[in-house]
């Protein structure tokens, strides 16, 4: 399967038409009434697949699931979801970095965990590489995503260096290793949490919705537990 063998080498693969018109409308609509009954924020929603049992069923039941099965020997679960739009309203930018934070349900002290944090009551935590390496990130893009609309940018294959320090994530970048990643609505973006990634500001923007999903191939070491952890049977 190619997009296992890119996720591999270079820390993301995009895979174009992998939702419908008609899906890519059915999640805007059910985003629309999250937003009217559960929030303010029309520009991001977390704890997604609390509010709604659609977007919880389309995680664990859509070819997404599949997809991460396929990349994993052991069984899989899906941990967090989000929801997040840049707009000319809210035209943000992200310095390069690496997904290192967890959602836990509670702190333990644990090696190798740490610092900790807590926000909207849930505790985040700095996970170990051992932990990450073991993490499938899934963009659902829901409409166009380029430079006018300030869409992702990543290093290629630094996901392999590990997880790394502020210094050394100054030393990675090099422009001419970026890779503007253009994908089409419709399209998915699966990626490694240490792949070194970015975005910059829309230039032109307009709507650029994403939902993200994050699946995790084993449990927690530790006795910590994932703050949400879903598999096929939970639906």
């Amino acid at each position: 399967m190619t997009y296992i063998q890119d996720l591999e080498k270079n820390g993301f693969a995009i895979i174009e038409n992998v939702l419908s018109e008609n899906g890519v409308h059915n999640i805007l609509d059910e985003i629309s009434a999250i937003t009217e009954n559960f929030s303010k924020d029309a520009h991001g929603i977390r704890d997604i697949l609390k509010k709604s049992p659609f977007i919880l069923d389309f995680g664990l039941r859509s070819d997404l699931f599949k997809m991460v099965c396929n990349i994993y020997e052991t069984p899989v679960s899906l941990v967090k979801a989000t929801y997040f739009n840049k707009t000319p309203d809210v035209n943000w930018k992200v310095p390069y970095h690496q997904d290192v934070t967890i959602l836990v349900k509670q702190k333990l002290e644990a090696e190798g965990f740490g610092p900790w944090t807590i926000k909207e009551d849930i505790h985040h935590v700095q996970a170990p590489q051992n932990v990450l390496d073991n993490v499938t990130a899934v963009r659902c893009h829901l409409d166009e995503n380029s430079e006018d609309n300030g869409t992702i940018k990543v290093i290629p294959a630094s996901h392999k260096q590990g997880k790394l320090t502020a210094a050394e994530l100054r030393d990675i970048y090099s422009e001419k290793d970026e890779i503007v990643c253009y994908a089409p609505k419709g399209s998915i973006m699966l990626m490694k949490p240490l792949l070194v990634h970015a975005s910059s500001k829309g230039a032109n923007p307009s709507n650029r919705r994403v939902l993200h999903f994050e699946y995790a191939s084993h449990k927690l070491p530790h006795g910590l537990e994932w703050h949400e952890c879903y598999t096929n049977e939970t639906v």
